[in-house]
């Protein structure tokens, strides 16, 4: 029975203790020809992550301005009402003085 609960306790803390382990992520066992191939390939990859990402944003815009217009002409096209601006007033001046050098005679 002490036996079976050793080997229970051995497995259990041995699980425990390599649930703690993580490798490294440094990449010391690079040659520098394997390095520069990994940075190229991953420079390649977030540029076209990045294109991607501007393309869909670009999509999305596109739809949202075009849904937006159609709405405007479908509230147009659907109002019956639609009466024309007032047209603007003219200034007049404030007196209008003729110049008639004319004598008036009667006739």
């Amino acid at each position: 029975m002490k036996k079976k609960f050793s080997y229970l306790a051995l497995i259990a803390l041995t699980t425990i203790f390599l649930s703690f382990y993580q490798k490294s992520n440094k990449r010391e066992d690079f040659t520098p020809l394997m390095q520069e191939r990994y940075n190229k390939s991953l420079s390649d990859y977030l540029a076209n992550r990045h294109t991607k990402c501007l393309e869909a944003i670009l999509e999305d815009a596109e739809i949202y301005v075009d849904s937006v217009i159609i709405n405007e002409i479908n509230i147009l096209l659907l109002d019956t009402i639609i009466f024309p601006e007032k047209p603007i007033k003219p200034n007049y001046p404030d007196t209008i003085i003729l110049n008639d050098s004319v004598a008036i005679k009667p006739e």
